[in-house]
């Protein structure tokens, strides 16, 4: 038998899911934007879309991949480093994998 919390503590590192795995996406365009000393209603008006609709996104987990790349576009951001830099972190990717990132998005995520 585990010790109690060996459970716990070993979903936590396999979990893709766990707190420490998860890019609160919406909160992190909500962070940039003010970084940026802009609104969400300059966010709507550049996708276009509802000021509702924006304020809405700044409560998501999680984003359609099209949209968060009209996202990334318009406030030359590359949130997608985000997903990256975590996956990193876990190690899902090798030293290959981030060369292949580096080429491609113009940054290295590699730490190992």
């Amino acid at each position: 038998m585990f010790p109690s919390g060996f459970v716990a503590l070993l979903w936590r590192k396999i979990n893709p899911y766990s707190m420490e795995n998860v890019v609160f996406i919406g909160k992190e365009i909500q962070r940039e934007l003010k970084c940026q000393g802009r609104s969400g209603v300059w966010l709507a008006r550049q996708l276009p879309c509802s000021d509702n609709y924006v304020y809405k996104l700044f409560s998501k987990k999680t984003m359609d991949a099209d949209l968060l790349w009209r996202i990334s576009d318009i406030m030359d951001v590359n949130f997608f480093r985000l997903y990256m830099e975590k996956w990193a972190q876990r190690g899902v990717l090798s030293k290959t994998d981030s060369d292949l990132w580096t080429k491609w998005m113009g940054f290295t995520i590699y730490s190992g």
